[in-house]
């Protein structure tokens, strides 16, 4: 394919040469324009030469190297053999019968012990405290006593900010509209 200069069909607007190719350019893959920025991606430049950069022409460090030695000391997989690529086999194709033997596959169950029997607790007896006793305690330990008619809390209730504002002499003339009531503007 030939690549020829697309600028002047692309700058409609006209704008300045270097304003247009900073933006517009630097962002074009279209291939069949010379300032375009197609072919010069990292994924594209990665997608062109991944074969040679991980198979072909692998770089390799020279044994001279003061690095090398800690390296080439290191227990690698050598993959200089071939590795067989089609190594599977189709179930299809086997022609052997399988060998059936005569042993179950599950061996019975051990026969279980008896349970040892645990040794027998007796339950402890309860003691009745006598209420003299608990009179003497601190008031922390016991429950609270029962107070009639009190709320916990004596903080006022909220108020929303979004609450209409309370008439005043200012707003004597002015309705509220409650919330869903139907209103005409004239």
């Amino acid at each position: 394919m030939q690549r020829r200069d697309l600028w002047g069909e692309c700058n409609i607007q006209g704008a300045p040469v270097d304003v247009f190719t900073a933006e517009c350019c630097l962002a074009c893959v279209n291939p069949e324009c010379t300032r375009s920025n197609f072919g010069h991606s990292k994924f594209e430049i990665r997608v062109a030469n991944w074969y040679d950069h991980f198979f072909a022409k692998v770089p390799r460090m020279s044994p001279d190297d003061p690095r090398y030695n800690g390296i080439a000391f290191q227990k690698f997989i050598a993959l200089t053999q071939p590795i067989a690529v089609n190594s599977w086999v189709d179930p299809r194709d086997i022609t052997e019968q399988p060998v059936i033997s005569s042993e179950p596959l599950l061996t019975p169950p051990k026969p279980l012990e008896p349970p040892v029997e645990a040794p027998k607790i007796e339950a402890p007896v309860l003691q009745e405290v006598p209420e003299k006793a608990l009179q003497g305690q601190p008031q922390a330990l016991l429950n609270t006593s029962v107070q009639q008619g009190q709320m916990i809390g004596n903080k006022p209730a909220k108020t929303d900010s979004w609450d209409a504002p309370a008439p005043t002499s200012e707003t004597e003339n002015v309705r509220v509209v409650k919330s869903g009531e139907k209103i005409r503007l004239s």
